[in-house]
């Protein structure tokens, strides 16, 4: 591709700006004479950048390996860490079910060790159930999606369920 016609049309030359078209279609036609051929001006030279990979076809390389890895890497919680943090999990989710309720003092919670993992109960008063398990169990869905993250990002398998 030529792109001569950029080059003049950016050009700070006093003489290009005056040339007619016809006159700068014959200068492009006519070939430069061997000196000028031989050393390259800064201006003609163009730089062309290879195309971008899809995101897609960049995390096939290393990426998805050192994430995959990462998780793997983290060591179990020594048991009384364990029960430090599931208190704080406990705590969260106490706070949490008391914000939602309307009698945030009959709200209490319990943790239960399980099979699968821990499981935080909370207990309430049976008109506020509903609020803490929404529409369709949106609510509690959510609050159970924050507890495990939670617990998976410490090394825990949690989860939250509601005392009926």
């Amino acid at each position: 591709m030529d792109f001569s016609f950029f080059k003049n049309l950016f050009s700070a030359n006093s003489k290009a700006e005056d040339e007619k078209p016809e006159a700068k279609a014959a200068q492009v036609e006519k070939p430069e004479q061997p000196e000028a051929a031989s050393v390259p001006a800064a201006e003609d030279e163009v730089q062309v950048k290879p195309a971008r990979q899809s995101r897609r076809a960049s995390q096939k390389g290393g990426r998805r390996k050192e994430r995959e890895q990462v998780g793997k890497e983290q060591p179990a919680p020594q048991p009384e860490e364990v029960e430090r943090l599931m208190a704080k999990l406990q705590e969260f989710v106490l706070f949490t079910a008391k914000a939602l309720v309307d009698s945030p003092d009959e709200v209490s919670t319990q943790v239960v060790n399980r099979d699968n993992g821990s499981a935080i109960i909370i207990s309430c008063a049976k008109k506020d159930t509903g609020k803490i398990i929404g529409k369709s169990g949106k609510i509690i869905a959510a609050i159970r999606i924050l507890v495990s993250g939670a617990a998976s990002k410490i090394g825990l398998k949690a989860t939250a369920d509601i005392d009926e």
